[in-house]
């Protein structure tokens, strides 16, 4: 549909922005909808449509880890914008708590990866260690604050399991509207049902996951760089 709305030129500049945005989320939608194995749910299934990633119905779990393991990607990406724009501005201090603050994470996930055995135990130790040395020289970098902002650094890591929340109600629901048709008697019943359901989770996935992923860019990303300058914005202001 976004693609013969490109090609018609419907709504002019302004759909044709639109389009870009739906064409991108369109291809991301097609190619985890084949890594996943789903077409509305499971009606890929009798065409032969199968997991090629993991089931997201039953591997809560990984799934859970594929979105934290986007969180720490994202944030290490936001703390290292951080660090950079310290040492190009000349703050030393902000600097050392900055790369700090990275090591941590670094020596988290060493810790993390060896206590799930895909590290020697040997590698768990050292991360521990040089996790309990990071944090006593954040506390005396930075004081009491600091420490709290670590505890940040962790709620706004977490924060991304919101993204599988909503990828498990997505897909449970589409798999709760499939089952209409069998549930309801006459099928046409169960059919507007299931099409009714479907046109909803449609909707929800137009916009629950832009939302939730524009929260996660302004106040867990952005939070860690961006400082706010320039004009303050005001609307239906008359200049003369």
């Amino acid at each position: 549909l976004a693609l013969l709305a490109r090609v018609k030129r419907w709504g002019g500049d302004i759909g044709r922005r639109l389009t870009t945005v739906a064409i991108a989320s369109s291809a991301s939608a097609i190619a985890f909808g084949v890594l996943f194995g789903e077409l509305f749910g499971a009606l890929g299934e009798p065409l032969g449509l199968h997991p090629l990633l993991f089931d997201r119905r039953t591997a809560a779990l990984s799934f859970l880890i594929l979105a934290l393991a986007l969180g720490v990607v994202h944030i290490v990406l936001g703390i290292g914008l951080s660090l950079v724009s310290a040492v190009r501005h000349g703050h030393r201090r902000e600097a050392i708590a900055r790369a700090i603050t990275l090591s941590l994470i670094l020596a988290a996930i060493v810790a993390v990866l060896a206590h799930a055995r895909y590290l020697p135990p040997e590698a768990g130790r050292a991360a521990l260690i040089a996790l309990a040395l990071l944090v006593a020289a954040t506390v005396f970098l930075g004081g009491a604050l600091a420490a709290l902002e670590l505890v940040s650094t962790l709620g706004n890591i977490l924060s991304y399991a919101r993204l599988m929340a909503l990828g498990m109600a997505s897909v449970m629901l589409a798999d709760v509207a499939n089952r209409m048709v069998d549930i309801f008697s006459p099928p046409v019943v169960g059919l507007t049902a299931a099409v009714t359901l479907h046109a909803v989770n449609f909707a929800m996935g137009l916009f629950s996951p832009t939302i939730q992923a524009l929260r996660l860019h302004y106040v867990e990303f952005f939070d860690k760089f961006f400082e706010g300058g320039g004009k303050p914005y005001q609307p239906f202001a008359l200049t003369t």
